[in-house]
């Protein structure tokens, strides 16, 4: 086959060409940077977060009118009735209160900073402050790796940190301390006692980082406001769970109960702006391959169809069906080669466009490859009717044809 004549044709309609290839390569670039975003929000939906999502329920608790503030011990009443009334619940193992939920973006946040004397001793801004009783670890079954749990006597003081205890998790205590034991070291957030096993309260943290968080206890005085009843339970009886949470649970002048969800729906749910935008980026490419389908075809189509009297020549002076058929074929397909480099610029021009609004990972040499090898398909696909035909025009019947 000679690819020189091929060559000729193509640039004989060089601007219907290059439109063809512009198209292909604007497929690829979105192709590419759709399935980079898909891969990407499923990775962050799997990464390990250090408990069994779905065997969680939360309970949104929101303190309203004044009484509490004038009379604290209020709250902890009421605290002590919600928690007598979820632990009689069939199916429900543990409860304990939080001042926010892991899985999602941490609503308080804090400045770690090591306290050693004479070390330099950099500050580590937007760690997961974490405000729990002292069931609050052993009902996400974080065990404590090195040091020690909360006692009573660990209790939150009201005016001070540096007398404070806290335990952070594996994760921060390995940057802060990487080459040694942090327990027994003062930070400003006060003085670590243990150190336990990872909880995700950062996804979209990179590496490490998202397991980023310290424990601070501190009892239900202190926790007048809005705060999280979290309860371990049977995954398969959570609705029956719900709907009993609900009509046990009811508003009082002094508190009201805002929201009834689990662990995973709000983790999902958190990702929920990335899964849409997935989802339209697949639909946009689904139509990009239709046009690309369509195009390939009406341009193979109109291509023979206005080549049938030179077709029709060949195929008299001996050239076979097989012949014309990898002719067409060969034609679609050296527009789709000339699509791979406008395509991997497109690709390389599209993710940095995106990262802008998106935090895309880089393209992969696999996902390229991958995503033209889709595009030569489909380039095939479209072209093989308009050849199949062409190739079974009797040689007499086209050289009629002026």
């Amino acid at each position: 086959m000679n690819i020189k004549y091929l060559l000729h044709s193509l640039m004989r309609r060089k601007f219907v060409t290059l439109l063809l290839v512009l198209q292909l390569a604007l497929t690829i670039g979105l192709l590419c940077n759709s399935v980079i975003l898909t891969l990407d929000v499923n990775r962050q939906l799997q990464f390990e977060t250090g408990i069994q999502a779905d065997a969680y329920v939360v309970v949104s608790v929101s303190a309203i009118g004044k009484r509490w503030k004038e009379k604290p011990d209020i709250d902890a009443d009421l605290q002590q009735k919600d928690f007598e009334a979820i632990k009689n619940i069939d199916d429900v193992f543990s409860v304990a209160v939080y001042n926010q939920t892991p899985l999602s973006h941490a609503d308080s946040k804090a400045t770690i900073e090591m306290q050693i004397p004479g070390a330099k001793n950099p500050a580590l801004q937007s760690i997961a402050m974490v405000t729990t009783d002292l069931q609050g670890l052993d009902n996400f079954d974080l065990a404590i790796i090195e040091g020690r749990g909360f006692t009573v006597a660990d209790k939150k003081l009201a005016n001070t940190d540096s007398d404070n205890t806290v335990i952070v998790t594996q994760a921060l205590a390995d940057f802060l301390m990487p080459n040694a034991s942090i327990i027994g070291q003062l930070t400003n957030r006060g003085r670590v006692i243990g150190v336990s096993e990872n909880i995700m309260y950062n996804p979209k943290a990179h590496g490490s980082a998202k397991y980023f968080a310290h424990f601070v206890y501190q009892d239900a005085l202190v926790f007048s406001g809005r705060k999280y009843y979290i309860l371990k339970v049977n995954p398969q009886a959570i609705p029956r769970i719900k709907k009993t949470l609900a009509a046990r649970l009811k508003d009082t002048p002094d508190r009201v109960i805002t929201n009834i969800y689990t662990l995973k729906d709000e983790h999902t749910d958190f990702f929920a702006n990335e899964v849409g935008t997935s989802k339209l980026f697949v639909a946009l490419c689904g139509l990009m391959l239709l046009v690309a389908l369509v195009s390939s075809f009406a341009h193979a189509h109109f291509h023979v169809t206005k080549q049938i009297h030179l077709i029709g020549i060949r195929r008299a002076l001996g050239a076979r069906k097989s012949d014309i058929l990898r002719y067409v074929l060969a034609e679609n397909l050296l527009i789709s080669l000339s699509a791979f480099i406008p395509g991997l610029l497109c690709a390389l021009a599209m993710n940095i466009q995106l990262n802008q609004f998106l935090n895309l990972s880089k393209p992969h040499w696999i996902e390229f490859v991958s995503i033209y090898g889709i595009i030569l398909l489909t380039g095939l696909v479209a072209s093989w009717l308009p050849a199949y035909r062409t190739a079974q025009i009797p040689p007499i019947a086209a050289t009629k044809t002026s």
